[in-house]
């Protein structure tokens, strides 16, 4: 009971202090708790919402007229359970827009349309904000065009396609983890009415769509690159046309991936300010000592011992401490809305999770237990406490050697140079508090690189995925190869003598089977025929491909096979198998990895019938919608396919960009909270302690405003040192902390380029902020009389 009383007079008694401890552990464990929640449920919440609608393991859209073979196929396979296939239309490269915005600021991205009320038993509609009426001209709308673009019921979508604009009134938003977000499948799934299907199948492309379902236990990863193999062996025309495949294991990891990235990044953050806590921790404890060795020496005399002191002192952080996690968490369930909100933008799927106890229990534990080591290690000066100390207030010896800015002969103002001397007098703390604000500089500067490089700028994101990027892209929809290629040569030679184009690069792609030394790998492989002129440069090792036997294969391909530069691999598709030298690496997030290049010579060795899109590089000063204008005008009447590529891939990172804004916000106000409180801390604290020379420093004449410069002084070199000490790790420490992050894609290299005019603003602005904190807490100065100082002895 003792004990107790103690920790509840501590507590009073150091109201201010407690309360920024409280606050501090708040922030911590709520941003702790929605990075462990988010990180660790994931999985589980894409798992829940794929059953909620009987999602399909393995998906095909193909246009091959072998339809009924292909359903054969499929079903005779062993891992199959259930099969089923249904027509859908097809708008490649369309724009959309909502009524009443502008046409000349449209999306533009893959259509997939079908029909609402078809017969399905997997990835079955499930209908979220459902409108009042089912017209003709409704549609069902992917959910993350609600949580992501804005779209919501009622709303009228406008496609352009084909120089025809179809409208359709919004009923509503369906799930599905196969299209849950463009970035991970740059196409938009929609239900129309029956009727809208049938007036709009002869103007749109037509697709049929084959939905399996496997029996437990086996990978459909491995499905889909058997059925890769055996549908290009087995159907005549498979390798002749247009053909998705997607696999739900490979679709649930690309969905989560920038969620569980940047809420990895938070949780790190999170735990970054648990350690600025401790320290704190450390930094109360030693004051609190100081300020009160008297009475720690009266209590000593009195019997109790250093270790039921040091009790006393678990117990008052405990008590704080719980009462700090307590508000954190519920703070965090009382958000649960706006985290859920965020976290479904980048998903495109409903977040349903509830409260997590098993979040909540680590966060508790981990942020309890290193607060109490940090109490219990920062007690031990209990121990070397004696009354007689007590009685000499603390003080044994002085070196009055050290005197590092004599005021008798430094060109400093008077008040300043006292500030100084304070700065040098206590080196732990200076040490202390300028580390944290090197780290906090540092997560500041490395928040806003990611928001500068990733968010508000396009091109750093694109060169991570590893798209390349073309201006403008064309394809040819003729489905005979003899004839496609007749007019692909037509269009070439017509886009050449177009002026603004600088150069254009004929490209297909296609999934294929790699092995090397027994091991093999699906992968998605490239071919360019022109692979020295493209846009992005994503060789890590080596270089690209310029012969027909010679493949550049991803980091994460040949980590897992082993192969490197020098290398001889096999690339199979179909029945056809290739040899290929392996002339160098490259990196890039797109199809989590798993890419190879070659040579469009090279990639005719394995599939000889080859209709490439047309890749178009512009000049610099040319305006890319007025180029797109002028080739569709070229093309006019015959069936190619024009698309903005830039318009086209800034929609499919939309979501990506938007957690990183959302993150970088979050991080760069916490960090600002974060030194705000430790600033009023600190000052607070000084004034307390030097309460009785600050009264006698404005007993001989000294201003108020003179006294508040000499407490700022004691802080604001510190604070300038430590955000330069952090921007100058950030410099060189952001790209090695992202690569880091990005490892699991094999990514080497990020090409940040450290904005050094923003840098300088970060710091400037950390610095004013300290300044304006320290300012308005030192104002408490004012209230300071020395009559009211004098002590009767």
């Amino acid at each position: 009971m003792g004990l107790l009383l103690i920790a509840r007079d501590n507590i009073r008694r150091k109201k201010g202090n407690t309360f920024l401890f409280f606050l501090l552990v708040a922030l911590s464990v709520l941003l702790l708790y929605v990075g462990i929640s988010v990180v660790t449920n994931i999985d589980n919440v894409i798992d829940s919402r794929n059953a909620h609608v009987n999602g399909a393991d393995y998906l095909l859209f193909t246009g091959s007229s072998h339809t009924q073979e292909i359903a054969e196929i499929l079903k005779e396979q062993k891992e199959t359970a259930y099969m089923e296939r249904e027509k859908a239309l097809y708008a490649t490269g369309a724009k959309f827009y909502k009524e009443g915005e502008k046409a000349a600021d449209a999306d533009q991205l893959e259509f997939f349309f079908f029909e609402k009320d078809a017969a399905r038993k997997l990835s079955v509609i499930q209908i979220i904000d459902e409108g009042k009426e089912w017209n003709d001209n409704s549609v069902l709308l992917p959910y993350y065009m609600k949580t992501g673009m804005g779209y919501e019921t009622g709303d009228v979508l406008c496609v352009d396609y084909k120089n025809q604009v179809y409208q359709f009134q919004v009923y509503g938003f369906t799930e599905d983890v196969m299209f849950a977000t463009p970035n991970n499948l740059p196409a938009v799934k929609c239900f129309i009415s029956a009727d809208a299907f049938a007036a709009y199948s002869d103007a749109w492309d037509k697709d049929m769509a084959y939905r399996v379902k496997l029996d437990k236990g086996y990978d459909t990863a491995e499905f889909s690159d058997k059925m890769q193999d055996v549908l290009s062996a087995d159907i005549a025309d498979y390798q002749q046309v247009l053909n998705w495949t997607l696999d739900y294991s490979t679709m649930r990891t690309g969905t989560g991936v920038a969620a569980n990235i940047f809420m990895g990044i938070l949780t790190a953050f999170a735990v970054l300010l648990v350690l600025i806590s401790l320290v704190i921790v450390r930094f109360n404890i030693r004051n609190a000592i100081e300020m009160n060795i008297r009475n720690i020496g009266m209590l000593k005399a009195c019997g109790y011992t250093g270790s039921q002191l040091r009790r006393a002192s678990m117990l008052e952080y405990l008590l704080t401490g719980l009462l700090g996690i307590g508000a954190g968490l519920a703070i965090a369930q009382s958000a649960s809305g706006i985290v859920g909100n965020i976290i479904s933008a980048s998903l495109g799927l409903q977040w349903d999770m509830g409260a997590d106890i098993r979040s909540a229990a680590i966060s508790t534990a981990a942020v309890m237990v290193l607060i109490l080591a940090a109490v219990y290690i920062s007690c031990r000066k209990y121990k070397k406490i004696t009354p007689l100390d007590a009685m000499r207030n603390g003080m044994h010896s002085h070196n009055f050697k050290r005197n590092h800015v004599p005021l008798s002969t430094t060109h400093l103002p008077l008040h300043a140079a006292v500030g100084m001397k304070h700065v040098l007098l206590d080196r732990r703390r200076t040490l202390a508090f300028g580390g944290i604000v090197a780290l906090l500089s540092f997560c500041a500067q490395m928040s806003f690189g990611i928001y500068d490089n990733y968010a508000v700028q396009d091109r750093k994101l694109i060169e991570v995925t590893g798209f390349e990027t073309p201006d403008i892209t064309t394809a040819v929809k003729e489905a005979d190869p003899k004839k496609a290629e007749v007019l692909q040569a037509e269009l070439e030679d017509k886009l050449y003598a177009v002026d603004g184009i600088s150069h254009i690069v004929a490209y297909t792609a296609d999934d294929v089977t790699c092995t090397y030394k027994g091991g093999k790998e699906g992968v998605n492989c490239d071919a360019y025929d022109d692979t020295e002129h493209l846009r992005i440069d994503n060789v890590v090792e080596g270089r690209r491909p310029k012969l027909d036997n010679e493949v550049m294969l991803s980091t994460v391909i040949a980590d897992r096979l082993g192969a490197g530069t020098g290398d001889v691999v096999y690339l199979k598709l179909g029945g056809s198998r290739q040899d290929y030298l392996v002339t160098g690496l490259s990196q890039g997030m797109n199809h989590l990895g798993k890419k190879a290049m070659v040579t469009k010579e090279g990639f005719a060795r394995i599939k000889p019938d080859i209709v490439p899109e047309l890749y178009i590089y512009l000049d610099e000063d040319k305006d890319v919608p007025s180029m797109v204008n002028e080739i569709k005008g070229i093309v006019k009447g015959k069936d190619v396919t024009v698309t903005n590529f830039l318009d086209y891939i800034s929609v499919s990172l939309g979501s990506i960009k938007s957690v990183m804004k959302v993150l970088c916000i979050v991080m760069f106000g916490a960090v600002n909270l974060v030194i705000a409180l430790i600033l009023i801390l600190l000052v607070k604290t000084q004034i307390v302690r030097e309460q009785r020379q600050l009264g006698i420093y404005k007993a001989l004449g000294c201003t108020t405003r003179q006294l508040i410069l000499q407490t700022t002084m004691s802080y604001i070199p510190v604070v300038l040192s430590g955000a330069l000490f952090g921007s100058a790790a950030a410099w060189f420490g952001t790209e090695p902390s992202l690569i880091l992050c990005f490892s699991a894609f094999g990514i080497k290299k990020c090409g940040l380029d450290m904005n050094i005019g923003a840098m300088a603003a970060i710091v400037a602005a950390i610095v004013l902020w300290a300044w304006l904190a320290a300012v308005v807490w030192s104002m408490r100065i004012r209230k300071i009389e020395p009559c009211r100082m004098i002590e009767e002895v």
